[in-house]
């Protein structure tokens, strides 16, 4: 409501609207749209209740009740801009009663695999969630599903510590893959978005006849699907233009993001103050 009546659009949901569980979540969003204030859309593309949850049903009705969707067109200055609210992976585990499911990278796997086995890699909290491996069983539960969690992958990939031929992310990946290579998966989740960057060094311990599934990639993947079904995908041919938007640090960012994009971002990025997006509010 407070988003509503400072002029807000849209807005996404996080970690903490699930502290009192999905029914306090379903609750929250009851109080919002009955209370007749302004209020933004609210989006969430990837979440959905637990299938058997005993929140399920609550929050189900809920959503509908507010009237939350997947993505919103806005045209500002003369371009439309298609919005997704995205939940981050993390926050199932800071918020553990949330009962929330990540679809698409999850599907992918069950998709993939031959031998029922698949391996999950993660940070620790997403590890802690569960929340690929409900998805996978929910899919089917004769899946078998074998997680680790690899906390310095992280700082790796941010330093440019990606070299297959480094000794140090080598040994890292040894060490924490060896229990899924031992357990035979033949399908691993690259749960964060930071692991593609050590591709190489992964394929390599794990062995070729191993499919890695890149998350971030499946997501991008599901938001060219539901543009399509909207029928707002560019006819333009031919590769598009990006242009980054950082409202502080943008020495730091070109420095990760052209770790990330494997190339020189140069004048794509722009600097903007906070105040101009939001008139001052």
């Amino acid at each position: 409501m407070l988003l509503g009546a400072l002029g807000y659009d849209a807005t996404t949901a996080g970690n903490h609207e699930f502290d009192h569980t999905g029914l306090g979540f379903a609750q929250m969003l009851t109080a919002a749209y009955t209370s007749g204030d302004p209020l933004p859309a609210l989006l969430m593309a990837n979440y959905a209740p637990s299938a058997g949850g005993p929140d399920q049903l609550d929050i189900q009705r809920a959503m509908s009740a507010y009237g939350v969707t997947d993505t919103l067109l806005l045209e500002r200055g003369g371009v439309t801009y298609g919005i997704f609210g995205l939940m981050g992976e993390e926050a199932d585990s800071n918020a553990p009663m949330s009962g929330m499911e990540f679809e698409p990278a999850a599907d992918a796997a069950v998709r993939a695999t031959r031998s029922g086995r698949i391996g999950v890699l993660g940070t620790a909290a997403t590890i802690r969630s569960r929340a690929f491996e409900q998805r996978i069983l929910s899919r089917d539960p004769s899946l078998q599903v074998v997680q680790a969690a690899c906390p310095l992958f992280v700082p790796l990939a941010e330093n440019g510590w990606t070299d297959r031929e480094d000794p140090i992310p080598r040994l890292t990946a040894a060490r924490y893959l060896a229990p899924l290579k031992e357990a035979g998966v033949d399908t691993l989740i690259l749960g964060c978005t930071h692991f593609p960057l050590l591709t190489d060094i992964l394929s390599d311990y794990m062995g070729q006849k191993v499919t890695l599934i890149d998350s971030g990639r499946e997501a991008a993947a599901e938001c060219a699907r539901l543009l399509g079904q909207a029928d707002l995908l560019s006819p333009a041919q031919g590769e598009g233009r990006c242009r980054f938007f950082v409202t502080d640090r943008p020495d730091d960012f070109t420095h990760v993001a052209e770790r990330f994009l494997g190339r020189a971002i140069g004048d794509e990025l722009q600097t903007i103050e906070l105040d101009s997006l939001t008139g001052g509010r």
